[in-house]
């Protein structure tokens, strides 16, 4: 999470980085969108991702905003789902089905290599017509902790927590830094979708 805002069709929205490495390289690094609503669900506005190889940026790719070109926002996690709970939309970016989830199961204790968390809420997500691609498993203030790939989908990240760590000043700092690179190389990139606005660090 870092304090970079941008104003996505009308909504003001947080980055969230993130930052995936392989051999010791750089192999993709992404932002998403999100805002909270007075409810307390959590909503994705849009993201963006950029593909490196061999360490260097290659492309801008996957990068949507919510009410640009059709795109749709949706509720990532809702304040308080419950088995009676209907499924709901996560995002729609243009020309695609969409993801979606549901409330799957309040489990009463699941283990991770960081450690074991009690009261763990289970989710199916998958694309809306066919919500079976994966489980996520979130645990009460920490979030996800767990994913399982489910039966032939092409999903096939698999994680599981193995720590966790409060950001530093600096730290703090640095991921920011890189959220408002891609946000400006995405603009640079793509201005048909990310228009004149410019996300700016909150003071």
């Amino acid at each position: 999470m870092t304090d970079v805002i941008r104003v996505i069709d009308g909504v003001q929205t947080v980055l969230v980085f993130d930052h995936s490495v392989g051999a010791g390289q750089v192999v993709q690094q992404s932002i998403d969108y999100f805002a909270v609503d007075k409810e307390g669900n959590v909503w994705t506005m849009g993201g963006a991702t950029e593909q490196y190889e061999a360490g260097r940026f290659v492309a801008v790719d996957e990068a949507w905003l919510a009410g640009v070109d059709g795109a749709k926002s949706g509720i990532l996690m809702p304040a308080n789902p419950t088995a009676d709970s209907p499924a709901w939309l996560i995002a729609v970016p243009p020309e695609e089905d969409g993801d979606a989830a549901e409330f799957l199961r309040t489990q009463a204790e699941e283990c991770v290599p960081f450690d074991c968390f009690q009261d763990v809420l289970v989710i199916r997500e998958g694309k809306r017509s066919a919500l079976d691609n994966e489980f996520k498993y979130y645990a009460r203030g920490v979030g996800q902790i767990r994913n399982e790939p489910r039966g032939s989908s092409r999903h096939e990240d698999i994680e599981r927590l193995i720590n966790i760590s409060k950001l530093s000043a600096e730290g703090l700092d640095e991921a920011s830094a890189a959220a408002l690179l891609i946000d400006e190389r995405a603009a640079e990139e793509l201005p048909e979708i990310f228009g004149e606005v410019k996300a700016t660090r909150t003071p």
